[in-house]
């Protein structure tokens, strides 16, 4: 199945625009006292449609892994429990809203990679590479093999692209 930037590209702007996030910026899911090398724009965007396709209306898959970055309750848990406005981790279903929620779901994603970032693929360097590991296999286990998964194929897929884009 070929890679298609500009659907990818329509999708992520109809996500973040026509969902009431026209304000949404990247930039205000950074600290800047928190900054990871690598973490980009492009690589929250790719981990997004390695996950999902950033499908937000993906749901929940088996019960236990929800929206479109299909983050499960201990990762959001890990990512100290980003919750919508008004709402509180401790309620029933926090999780599910959040992580059904694109805004809030980036948040948690954005906290969790920022929170574990480390050296996954033992090449001496943090980057994008890394957190795509930390995010898919979790913190305890990110340095196990994926290049041979899907889920890695189109993340790889996804930053050539967006890297070939930002050269053109």
């Amino acid at each position: 199945m070929e890679y298609r930037t500009s659907h990818f590209v329509f999708l992520f702007v109809i996500i973040f625009c026509c969902s009431g996030f026209s304000k949404f910026s990247y930039a205000q899911l950074l600290d800047p006292r928190q900054s990871v090398p690598g973490w980009t724009e492009n690589c929250i965007s790719c981990i997004c449609e390695a996950s999902s396709g950033c499908n937000e209306t993906v749901g929940c898959i088996e019960g236990n892994y929800c929206g479109m970055f299909l983050i499960g309750e201990e990762y959001w848990r890990d990512a100290d429990s980003p919750v919508l406005d008004g709402d509180d981790p401790s309620r029933p279903r926090a999780f599910e809203r959040c992580a059904l929620d694109p805004f809030c779901t980036s948040k948690a994603v954005n906290r969790y990679i920022q929170k574990f970032a480390q050296d996954c693929n033992r090449d001496r360097f943090v980057n994008c590479d890394d957190h795509v590991r930390l995010h898919y296999l979790g913190r305890t286990q990110c340095s196990i093999r994926i290049n041979h998964l899907p889920y890695y194929q189109t993340f790889q897929n996804c930053m050539r692209q967006l890297t070939i884009e930002s050269r053109g």
